[in-house]
């Protein structure tokens, strides 16, 4: 009986230890290639870190009220280990084939929810194709819950004024 109260107590500890870092990366038409190898190649170097966790989703579009992220880190995965988080960073896959409707402000909100006050790194190209939370919901959600939002244009159309105005907007 000890034992298996020991057990599910330390798979409570597992599951609510906050990570240090949330990270998301749109993994749309519009990351596509070069862009999101970028993006991995910069988050690999997170991996020589050493200590503290992280969080990381992808996400691409909103699909009949499915969830929006999908996580590649569930429970939150310590950065001790080099090779696992090496290899993590490679199963970010783009959807080259996806369609053309983002908005990375579902993901963002789904995020803040789970990030436990953990900051956030966003990898996004900036483009908005469906109705959503606002941009002042999003940050007023994120400053209650006291995450602090840091986001990287990435993507085809990342370069263009509405993009480069939104994610200034987001950050």
């Amino acid at each position: 009986m000890i034992r298996k109260g020991l057990f599910f107590f330390g798979l409570a500890f597992l599951f609510a230890q906050a990570p240090d870092l949330v990270v998301l990366v749109e993994t749309s038409q519009l990351t596509c290639g070069t862009p999101i190898s970028l993006a991995r190649n910069a988050l690999r170097r997170l991996c020589s870190a050493k200590q503290g966790s992280i969080k990381v989703g992808t996400f691409s579009r909103m699909q009949g009220g499915a969830r929006t992220v999908r996580w590649l880190t569930t429970p939150v995965m310590p950065l001790e280990n080099t090779s696992e988080c090496l290899s993590l960073f490679r199963d970010i896959k783009p959807l080259c084939d996806s369609v053309y409707l983002v908005d990375p402000l579902y993901a963002v909100e789904e995020a803040i929810k789970e990030s436990e006050g953990a900051p956030i790194l966003l990898f996004a190209s900036g483009q908005r194709r469906s109705q959503g939370p606002s941009l002042s919901d999003i940050r007023n959600l994120a400053e209650k819950k006291g995450v602090k939002l840091y986001v990287v244009g990435i993507g085809w159309l990342s370069n263009s004024p509405d993009a480069i105005e939104f994610l200034k907007k987001l950050s």
